[in-house]
């Protein structure tokens, strides 16, 4: 059953929040999935009507509702019983687009090294500073307003993830999640024509995934403020199938 979840605007533990999914059908690219205890895996999505909080589905209804595309059900076929963690999500996402369902692009990706850390913080930093270009020339007060959100919140995240201890264990997994849907939203950009960014944008000012409560205890998280919790950036779209699928080559590759 579809239920609101209002606490996901700001969840207690990066658990709860999920991990964003390189899923390529429209509906259901940049949710986010989880773990459900006996229900299995559950889906994490904006409400649809655009105001604030969030809705879980289990993952069956998500895919009655939601129609995957073959992509995506190899994916969740290469997870299988694994804990959704976003290096858990990569290896599978390789794993699903080395079998070609996701195009040639993405089965070429597939096959070859993944980014690695410092390549993933560049991705995520040069989009952000391509939001705050998009700013500037924004058509509206409100996509402004938008850009400067979204900017915001990744900027928190990114300090964030920057302040882990680099040589530990569980460091590096803190900014694995911290940088967790930026790099994938950063790769739709990038393949984004100019035109349609702006779209793009309030889709991922939707979905960008909130900071988790627990990271105020991490290394530099005293320091989180408001942006750190997003009132949510308005009701759920629809990605193209074939950005999705350039989107999930791009985040693929090295």
């Amino acid at each position: 059953m579809t239920r609101d979840a209002r606490a996901l605007s700001r969840p207690a533990t990066v658990a709860e929040r999920g991990v964003v999914a390189p899923f390529t059908a429209p509906l259901l690219f940049g949710v986010r999935l989880r773990a459900g205890g006996q229900a299995g895996l559950e889906v994490v999505f904006p409400n649809p009507s655009g105001r604030e909080g969030w809705f879980v589905l289990p993952w069956k209804s998500a895919a009655e509702a939601f129609r995957p595309s073959l992509a995506d059900r190899a994916l969740m076929a290469a997870l299988g019983e694994a804990q959704p963690t976003p290096s858990a999500l990569r290896a599978a996402a390789r794993r699903a687009a080395a079998e070609g369902l996701a195009g040639r692009a993405a089965r070429r990706a597939a096959q070859s090294p993944p980014p690695d850390g410092a390549t993933q913080r560049l991705r995520v930093e040069t989009f952000l500073a391509e939001i705050g270009l998009a700013a500037r020339s924004a058509a509206t007060e409100s996509d402004r307003r938008r850009c400067e959100a979204l900017r915001a919140q990744g900027q928190a995240a990114a300090a964030l993830a920057a302040a882990q201890p680099a040589a530990c264990p569980v460091g590096a997994a803190r900014r694995e999640w911290l940088l967790d849907g930026w790099e994938l939203f950063a790769a739709a950009w990038a393949e984004t024509p100019a035109a349609e960014r702006p779209a793009l944008l309030r889709q991922a000012a939707c979905l960008a995934p909130p900071l988790p409560l627990e990271a105020e205890s991490w290394p530099g998280g005293e320091a989180l403020g408001p942006e750190a919790s997003p009132r949510g950036g308005g009701a759920l779209g629809a990605v193209a199938q074939e950005l999705a699928e350039a989107a999930l080559a791009r985040w693929l590759a090295a």
